[in-house]
């Protein structure tokens, strides 16, 4: 998928991803959504690498998580040069992605 096609994806489909056991499913840096309360940002940096390869059906050789807080379930960063945020939000876990 050429660029341009990734990004209308992304703008298209990337926002309030609600994270799921099922979307997690072969994820090698969690094993449920009930470990995302503990993450570090290099497991943050590989969920979101993880689901962003789910979605748009693309291969991650760069993510990284570049700010994080664990008292608000924050976490951020880039997956492919696209922004993502991970966040709790009432009982449920979502990611957005977006154009850096």
């Amino acid at each position: 998928m050429d660029h341009t096609a990734l990004s209308a994806k992304v703008k298209a489909e990337g926002e309030g991803v609600i994270i799921t056991d099922a979307m997690l499913e072969g994820c090698s840096f969690v094993d449920s959504i009930d470990e995302l309360f503990e993450m570090e940002p290099d497991n943050a940096a590989g969920v979101a690498g993880h689901i962003f390869s789910k979605i748009f059906g693309v291969k991650v050789e760069q993510s990284q998580c570049d700010g994080f807080n664990l008292a608000a379930m924050e976490w951020s960063g880039t997956v492919e040069g696209y922004e993502f945020e991970i966040i709790k939000d009432g009982d449920g876990w979502f990611i957005d992605f977006s154009e850096a």
